[in-house]
């Protein structure tokens, strides 16, 4: 079995919606280049031919139809392999459904591996999975039959966990696979260009059929993963090929048009404020030379000088396909910098906007499911963070917990998207999310300030959505946010059950030295990052000044606790800070009634008798939780005065 990558590798389909635009000339080449970058750390690039109808991709590796390659089968016997293992052993998808992540990828290798299908290497780091097994370098009318007559559409209705699980197979296996898809919108290409890919290439000529047809596709594309439980981000880099240099006022006429269709396109499907590919088509643009037209070459190979031009074209497209997550985005320089409004909108935004959807359509099942994937997601990262580190001396958890909330950014994006619209019947699953990730600090032995790590992202989570619920007015989650109680498990093996507030996994972590205010000062460098001021409308200090305040709310919550009898414990920071970033907070519970109403139920109580109260919680505060310290939110303590006027 191939070597399993550290992280997922990217999937990139290339699809074009009429023939004769070179696409198939363009993967090559692409996987080519691919190659060569990987090949030196001993890495590679699967190339796909998925033009069942017309594949052709081994012509430009004649190594494929030796006679070693000749009779192995592809992909199209592959899937037939796959589809009758699945309907004649039930058992066989039973335990992909239950089965997660790289769990799910070792169940699909052991019953169907994909080794015995695919060429381990027609160019330097390149392996290949050809569209069939070939005879005398062409395809028999037994290869036509399995085309026709395979279900596409009732192996992903039958078996949708196959697709998914084939995905991460060759993810787990490849650092990069580059798929060739068929043209038009036949089923088998909805699976090529819709459910695997990261990123899809749509190759196009400066015609009218062509570039319409890529268009639609591309918008059919986007708008199925956001609607869909898949949170990977779908990123479009258009490729105009087939470019006639001589005609200068035509290509000119035409890279206006296609630049401007794709700019509007993509400033609605992914809610841009600007977007710019002037740059990006600079570079990008395949010529028509003649010489390519006979035969299959690989130009990028050619080391003739009369070649360069296609070369360095396909080197270009390449280096931003491969460097860049979005097409508008700049090739970096050591002091570019790119405006917020134009940077690409990443997976916290995307699935921020995602839930929006989700929940303004009042799909709760897809909610839920949604919650699943995150879970499988973050089982995957905390996988990925173990096997990166182990035999490595000198880690820094900071680090790799700043890694683990990178790699679920999803799940914050999804949590804030709960908390602007104040979705209650979310919480369950949210909460369980969060106490999946405590669970797997007990899942091991070893060193505590490592097995820790897990907890950080589920209290960073925990504390974004009370920012998030506290700044949005989101009364019914916060008030959920403030009383329910997560389970938590310690050495004993028994179930503990406590408040968010107060679980030190959350704010006085091993994996933090157990140092609440440094906790809280990575929680508020992750939140400092462009996505989620950009969500939340923050500007200057605003992000600061709510988060202090949503630390007072935690800190008061739990005073009332030690009003009831209850123990009381708490790693709050919010006494570092001048008191008038939770003025800021008290003056509007005084000068604002309806907001007023909404927070103070939050505690159960009414706003009289919380303010009555407040000053009795502010001085226990100031006393337990900071031990007495001078802390310079003191001119609060006794008799809060509120000012007149809006806050």
């Amino acid at each position: 079995m191939t070597d399993t990558n550290d992280t997922p590798g990217t999937i990139i389909t290339f699809y074009s919606y009429k023939g004769g635009t070179g696409r198939s000339m363009a993967a090559a080449n692409t996987a080519y280049l691919w190659g060569k970058r990987l090949h030196p750390a001993n890495q590679r690039v699967l190339l796909i031919d998925w033009d069942l109808d017309a594949p052709g991709l081994h012509r430009f590796f004649p190594s494929s139809d030796d006679a070693d390659n000749r009779d192995r089968p592809g992909l199209i016997e592959y899937f037939h392999a796959l589809y009758n293992l699945l309907k004649k052993h039930p058992s066989v998808y039973d335990s992909l459904k239950a089965t997660e992540g790289d769990e799910s990828v070792r169940v699909l290798q052991e019953a169907l591996p994909l080794d015995q299908y695919v060429i381990q290497e027609v160019a330097e780091g390149v392996a290949f999975l050809k569209a069939g097994r070939l005879k005398e370098g062409h395809f028999s009318t037994a290869f036509a039959s399995l085309v026709t007559s395979f279900p596409w559409t009732g192996l992903y209705t039958d078996f949708p966990k196959s697709v998914e699980a084939f995905r991460r197979l060759v993810a787990n296996q490849y650092r990069a696979c580059v798929i060739d898809s068929r043209t038009g919108l036949a089923d088998m290409t909805g699976v090529s260009t819709i459910l695997l890919p990261e990123k899809l290439v749509a190759v196009f000529t400066p015609n009218h059929q062509s570039l319409d047809g890529v268009l639609d596709l591309v918008e059919q594309a986007v708008q199925y993963r956001r609607s869909s439980n898949d949170l990977r981000p779908l990123s479009i880099f258009p490729l105009p090929s087939r470019i006639e240099l001589a005609e200068h006022d035509l290509r000119g006429q035409w890279r206006s048009r296609y630049q401007r269709r794709f700019e509007d396109l993509f400033r609605r499907l992914y809610d841009l404020r600007e977007c710019n590919l002037t740059s990006y088509f600079d570079d990008v643009q395949i010529p028509h030379v003649s010489y390519y037209a006979y035969g299959e070459e690989i130009a990028a190979s050619e080391e003739r000088s009369d070649h360069l031009s296609l070369r360095r074209a396909y080197e270009s497209f390449f280096t931003r396909l491969a460097d860049l997550d979005f097409p508008w985005e700049a090739i970096l320089t050591r002091d570019a910098v790119i405006p917020i409004e134009t940077a690409k909108p990443d997976r916290v935004a995307l699935a921020f906007q995602a839930t929006v959807d989700l929940v303004g359509r009042e799909e709760a099942d897809s909610l839920t499911l949604r919650f699943d994937q995150l879970a499988q997601d973050f089982d995957q990262s905390w996988t990925v963070v173990v096997q990166s580190s182990i035999g490595q001396a000198g880690f820094s958890t900071t680090d790799l917990a700043m890694r683990l909330i990178e790699s679920n950014s999803s799940a914050a994006g999804t949590t804030l998207g709960i908390m602007r619209l104040d979705v209650e019947s979310a919480l369950r699953d949210w909460k369980r999310l969060l106490e999946r990730m405590l669970l797997t600090t007990q899942q091991g032995a070893g060193l505590e300030s490592f097995l820790s790590l897990p907890g950080v992202p589920a209290g960073f989570l925990y504390m974004a959505a009370s920012i998030a619920a506290l700044h949005w007015g989101s009364w019914r989650v916060l008030r959920r946010l403030l009383s329910d109680k997560f389970e938590w498990y310690y050495l004993s093996g028994r179930p503990n059950f406590d408040f968010g507030f107060h679980l030190a996994y959350f704010f006085h972590s091993e994996a933090m030295n157990r140092d609440g205010p440094k906790t809280h000062d990575f929680y508020r460098k992750v939140l400092s990052q462009p996505a989620y001021p950009a969500i939340f409308g923050f500007r200057g200090e605003d992000a600061l000044d709510v988060y202090v305040q949503a630390q007072m709310v935690h800190c008061l919550r739990s005073a009332q606790e030690v009003e009831k009898g209850h123990r009381h414990s708490m790693w709050a920071d919010f006494g570092r800070f001048g008191e008038i970033r939770v003025l800021k907070l008290l003056d509007r519970i005084y000068n604002d009634t309806e907001f007023a109403r909404g927070f103070c139920g939050c505690f159960d109580e009414s706003p009289d008798a919380w303010k009555q109260k407040l000053d009795n919680r502010i001085d226990f505060i100031r006393r337990y939780y900071f031990q007495g310290a001078p802390y310079s939110w003191d001119s609060i303590e006794g008799h809060y005065r509120p000012r007149e006027g809006p806050a």
